[in-house]
């Protein structure tokens, strides 16, 4: 089904799931920056990264998701400049959310325990600085991109008035 009236309960999951995620991931890295070296500290970071790890993952799997089984049209009641910036912003989204935990990872300077199951070896051992400054921007650019997404959510739930917000949101019914 390439055009659905709505989310399905999958595209649900992975956007509210980890947008939970996100957020936690955040919470965890202005804790970490705030402790001194210890070995919490260090244990902080290694979930931080194993979390980035899955959170990598789970953009691949959303972004191929969505590419199969296609998403809800864009509103109708929009002019084509706005559905462009309605699209520009989910693939800057995206994009932002697969770079993110990107950088993240090339940053790392020692292997990554993934949940102590198994090891993720670290690619570069020259690159860290410019990954790690790139992760910092990341985490900036996607505080405005999430921003804006929330206030055109209610943008088209409160002053359009359209399905945009209920089609995503879990338990909402749609208008008729």
């Amino acid at each position: 089904m390439k055009n659905p009236k709505t989310y399905n309960w999958v595209m649900k999951s992975l956007h509210w799931g980890m947008a939970v995620a996100f957020v936690g991931m955040y919470v965890v890295a202005y804790i970490m920056e705030g402790m001194p070296k210890s070995p919490e500290k260090y244990q902080l970071y290694g979930l931080h990264k194993a979390v980035g790890l899955t959170l990598l993952a789970l953009v691949l799997v959303r972004f191929a998701y969505r590419a199969i089984h296609g998403v809800p049209a864009i509103s109708q009641n929009l002019s084509p400049l706005w559905k462009l910036a309605a699209m520009l912003g989910h693939y800057a989204l995206y994009a932002v959310m697969f770079l993110m935990p990107l950088t993240g990872y090339l940053m790392g300077s020692k292997n990554i325990s993934y949940f102590g199951l198994f090891e993720v070896p670290v690619l570069s051992h020259t690159l860290g600085g410019f990954f790690h400054e790139s992760h910092v921007v990341l985490s900036y650019l996607i505080y405005a991109l999430v921003g804006v997404h929330v206030i055109m959510a209610l943008v088209h739930h409160f002053i359009l008035k359209d399905a945009t917000l209920v089609r995503m949101a879990p338990g909402m019914k749609t208008r008729a």
